[in-house]
């Protein structure tokens, strides 16, 4: 029975969250950036949030964030971990004082040698993750890269890596078993259109990955 690190993103009712939780993920991820159909507002935090989160963490997702963003969201007091999902450096990333994980694309022509090297730049993350490269997407794409370069990560670096892209109820045992990440994110994986997430698949998903 695998102990895999669970995260899912992207949720956008409170319901979704409150099922997340009962599950037992360790953390859910609120996406704070506009074009994204899975986004919401600051404003939104408390509504969605339940005030007993049974120890499961709240991820803030960003894409290129200003300062004043990232801080009206941890003005909440409701965060846990902030997500860097684009280009930001790690001087920008390490300046909240808070825990962060940093998002990286991974491209089939691209070697680990040189993500490695990327990854290298962000030690003071605690988590990497891993994701499908997409330019205009910066995430939740439903596509899946080449296992076999996150495994080969996943041999080297001595970060926390978490896998994602194109992961489904389906798919993601096999993926804890060939990787052996970490952790897993869903978001698209257990949707019933997007920014709408299905309560079947996001227990199906949670079941597969505790089965691996």
């Amino acid at each position: 029975m695998s102990n895999t690190w669970i995260k899912m993103c992207g949720l956008k009712q409170r319901a979704e969250i409150e099922i997340a939780v009962e599950l037992g993920v360790d953390a859910v991820g609120l996406v704070f950036y506009a074009p994204s159909a899975r986004a919401i507002g600051i404003n939104e935090i408390d509504e969605l949030l339940p005030r007993e989160l049974k120890g499961t963490q709240v991820v803030a997702l960003f894409v290129n964030p200003s300062v004043e963003e990232v801080q009206a969201a941890l003005s909440s007091g409701r965060i846990d971990l902030l997500q860097f999902h684009g280009t930001e450096e790690p001087e920008f990333c390490e300046s909240f004082g808070t825990p962060y994980l940093k998002a990286v694309g991974v491209e089939a022509a691209v070697d680990t040698v040189e993500i490695e090297a990327n990854l290298h730049r962000y030690q003071s993350a605690r988590y990497f993750l891993l994701d499908t490269f997409d330019a205009q997407e910066h995430g939740g794409t439903g596509t899946r890269f080449d296992w076999r370069q996150a495994a080969a990560l996943s041999a080297v670096t001595k970060q926390k890596m978490i896998l994602a892209g194109g992961l489904n109820p389906q798919n993601v045992g096999d993926a804890i078993n060939r990787v052996k990440p970490f952790g897993v994110d869903v978001s698209s994986g257990i949707e019933a259109a997007k920014g709408r997430k299905d309560i079947i698949k996001m227990k199906q998903f949670f079941e597969g990955v505790r089965r691996a």
